[in-house]
C-alpha cells in the first residue's frame, strides 16, 4: 500500500500541473499515507468523462 500512496502522489502530482495548463483535464488529490490502517486514499476533483456524460444525460454508460 505504501507503493500505492507513493504512485498515487506521484500522479496527483503531474495531473495538478497538467491541470494548470488545461483546466478541462483530470485533477485528483491523493491524501495521506494512513501507516495504522495501510490505506491509501485519493479522490478525482474533476473529470471531463463524468462531466460529458452529465452533460448528455449517459450516465448509464459511465460505469463501462
Amino acid at each position: 500500500m505504501w507503493l500505492n500512496n507513493k504512485t498515487f502522489h506521484t500522479v496527483g502530482y503531474k495531473d495538478h500541473k497538467q491541470y494548470l495548463q488545461y483546466p478541462a483535464t483530470f485533477c485528483n488529490v491523493s491524501k495521506s499515507y494512513d501507516k495504522g490502517n495501510c490505506v491509501a486514499r485519493y479522490h478525482f476533483l474533476q473529470c471531463p468523462n463524468a462531466e460529458f456524460t452529465k452533460k448528455y444525460k449517459l450516465m448509464h454508460i459511465l460505469p463501462l
